[in-house]
C-alpha cells in the first residue's frame, strides 16, 4: 500500500494487514477505530513492522 502525506505525495510503502473488502472499510478511519467492524483487530492497516518509509525528495543527491 502506499502511504501518501498531507500533500499527496508518498512517503512509505506497507504490507496491509487486511484483505481488499476489510480494508477498503477501514480507509481514512483512525487506528484505534480499526478493531470496530472488523474481525483481525488490528490497530491500522499496516504497523510499523510492515512499513518502509521512503528517502525525502533531494536527500540522496545531498550523500
Amino acid at each position: 500500500m502506499r502511504i501518501l502525506g498531507s500533500d499527496g505525495a508518498e512517503f512509505a510503502r506497507g504490507q496491509v494487514n487486511y484483505g481488499r473488502d476489510d480494508a477498503s472499510r477501514l480507509v481514512g478511519r483512525r487506528s484505534g477505530e480499526a478493531r470496530e467492524g472488523v474481525p483481525r483487530g488490528y490497530d491500522a492497516l499496516v504497523t510499523r513492522n510492515n512499513v518502509v518509509v521512503r528517502e525525502a525528495a533531494g536527500e540522496e543527491e545531498a550523500q
